[in-house]
């Protein structure tokens, strides 16, 4: 009898460490592995850089709301962000959701000079070598 109350408890133990595991996982993983893909869809970096530049932007977006809108500006394609910033230039009226990601695009260049020292990348050599 005690015997299986052990094999029970061991169990039981397991089970939880294991949903224990599972919910202190990234919650951001997503999230980071689409920025990382497309980063590297855009050109100029490597894996290892592409990763480096999606830790920096979920330690540097601590705000899930913010974090959602950065990565949500992967759907758009690079011609499309430049249409809203550009209209925002202007000074015509965006959308919220676009004014969120102007507000978003603007708060992500405080990454930039942490690229240089944490990833090892040359911000502005990285957009000379995907505009070619």
């Amino acid at each position: 009898m005690m015997e299986k109350n052990m094999k029970n408890l061991k169990t039981y133990l397991m089970a939880l460490t294991a949903i224990f595991l599972i919910g202190c996982g990234d919650s951001r993983a997503e999230g980071k592995a689409k920025i990382a893909e497309e980063e590297l869809k855009l050109g100029g970096v490597t894996e290892e850089e592409a990763e480096c530049i999606a830790d920096l932007y979920s330690d540097h977006f601590s705000d899930d709301e913010e974090w959602a809108v950065l990565v949500s500006m992967y759907d758009y394609t690079m011609e499309e962000q430049y249409e809203i910033g550009y209209r925002a230039g202007q000074g015509e009226a965006l959308t919220a959701e676009e004014q969120k990601m102007v507000d978003v695009s603007l708060a992500a260049m405080a990454v930039v000079p942490k690229m240089a020292t944490e990833c090892d990348i040359d911000f502005y050599d990285v957009v000379n070598k995907r505009m070619q």
